[in-house]
């Protein structure tokens, strides 16, 4: 048999959201005030019952749109918002976390 290496074309479509006290996010003391709001936002985008299966799912305009989240935010909390929406995501997408471009 001849084994050949498999191009693998993997990319991120959507994901099951874990609980957010599941998740044991390692996020900054700084940043931690943040994640609350931030699960509430990624919850309200989230599509429920996705593939016929139970849960939240987070497809990739989600993400897009969560990554848009720090510019609701007051200048002085901005980039806190927004690394802080990089820290979550990281905690919730595991293996498919890009970081934005």
């Amino acid at each position: 048999m001849n084994s050949k290496a498999v191009e693998s074309n993997l990319r991120f479509y959507a994901v099951m959201l874990a609980d957010i006290h599941e998740l044991r996010i390692a996020c900054p003391e700084h940043l931690k005030p943040y994640l609350n709001s931030i699960d509430k936002a990624v919850r309200g985008m989230a599509r429920p019952f996705a593939f016929g299966a139970r849960g939240a799912w987070l497809f990739q305009e989600q993400v897009d749109a969560l990554r848009m989240f720090y510019l609701v935010y007051p200048e002085a909390e901005a980039l806190l918002v927004r690394e802080a929406v990089e820290v979550y995501l990281k905690a919730q997408l595991k293996g498919f976390y890009t970081p934005p471009a």
